[in-house]
């Protein structure tokens, strides 16, 4: 192991994830606290989010990307698997790698990644992929937080109350929000599913790491003066909220930040009923003089039922909202919360 305190944070991690449910606010809590000391690269996290976690058990002779997830977990957590060994395939010096790991953490000893070892894993990318709060953050109303271009978050704010909702209604990636948003979010997709509309999330809270990576990753792809107009930048996305969804339906096979998602029927009925569980479109049509954003009819936020009401019947955008109230809660201070 890297240190004393690196074998102390895994093997609480490990017996905290076999007593507490995943959403139980006292484990998460410590969880939380726990993944600060632990050193696993944030694009491994969002691939982890990506593959929807590690699902299977694995062994000498499996291959994929689930295996490099191990792979790179080991090499951030040990001393005695260099980076060289990320391959994707599982051989002997991964087992080797891996049975050790478990003796110093307490797990089944075994080599192979089984039910313990995989839900040990599962449990240290969750709590890096969506962190816990740990002291009073700077908004007195968490809800009503105006982010944009010009207004950034405090570069660690985390919100409190963060849950895995991928159990909760129909996603296509881990995801996590704020418990204050869950259950508009979950009547809002049951009464769509009734009106014979199938709506799945494919992306909640967002640190601004991972936003820095897909940031990184559409400069490349389409080049930064297109990402400018279609990717926030770091500490400026509604993401790191915990209020906003991204979401797609079956009429577009569920793909995410889809431009073609505004002409089906999920969409339809979204700009139609959303703001009647206190969601809106934050980049709608003909206001991207206004939000600096192109047309994002998959980007929707949780303002409640009264903000969402006003900016309904007034066809406002939520820029305009914030710009004709106060929105932002006053601050309690100046760095917002740190997870560790």
């Amino acid at each position: 192991m890297k240190n004393f305190r690196t074998v102390l944070a895994v093997t609480a991690v490990l017996c905290i994830s076999l007593v507490l449910a995943r959403t139980s606010e006292t484990g998460a809590h410590i969880l939380g606290q726990l993944a600060g000391v632990i050193g696993i690269d944030m694009e491994s996290v969002y691939r982890y989010q990506e593959m929807r976690g590690i699902n299977r058990d694995l062994g000498v002779g499996d291959s994929g990307e689930d295996v490099r997830l191990v792979q790179e977990a080991l090499v951030a957590l040990t001393e005695n698997f260099p980076e060289e060994n990320i391959t994707g395939y599982f051989g002997a010096k991964t087992s080797a790698a891996l049975a050790e790991y478990q003796k110093e953490t307490d797990l089944p000893v075994t080599g192979t990644v089984d039910t313990a070892t995989q839900t040990h894993f599962n449990t240290l990318y969750f709590t890096k992929l969506c962190p816990q709060a740990r002291k009073k953050g700077p908004f007195k109303n968490e809800i009503l937080v105006e982010v944009n271009k010009d207004t950034a978050l405090p570069k660690k704010y985390v919100p409190h109350n963060l849950i895995d909702v991928s159990s909760i209604v129909k996603t296509t990636s881990v995801a996590c929000l704020k418990r204050e948003v869950v259950s508009s979010l979950k009547k809002m997709m049951r009464d769509a599913s009734r009106d014979g509309v199938t709506l799945a999330v494919t992306s909640g809270f967002r640190r601004p790491e991972i936003q820095g990576i897909l940031q990184d990753i559409w400069t490349a792809v389409i080049g930064e003066e297109a990402t400018e107009r279609s990717v926030a930048e770091p500490s400026h996305s509604e993401h790191q909220l915990g209020t906003t969804i991204d979401l797609s339906g079956a009429s577009n096979g569920f793909r995410g930040g889809d431009s073609g998602f505004g002409g089906t029927p999920e969409s339809e009925w979204l700009q139609t009923h959303g703001h009647e569980y206190g969601f809106v479109m934050s980049y709608p049509a003909g206001k991207e003089n206004v939000t600096g954003y192109i047309y994002e009819p998959w980007h929707y936020r949780f303002l409640g039922k009264e903000a969402a009401r006003e900016i309904f019947k007034k066809k406002i955008s939520v820029e305009e909202y914030f710009g004709s109230h106060s929105g932002r809660a006053s601050g309690d201070d100046d760095t917002g919360d740190d997870e560790g």
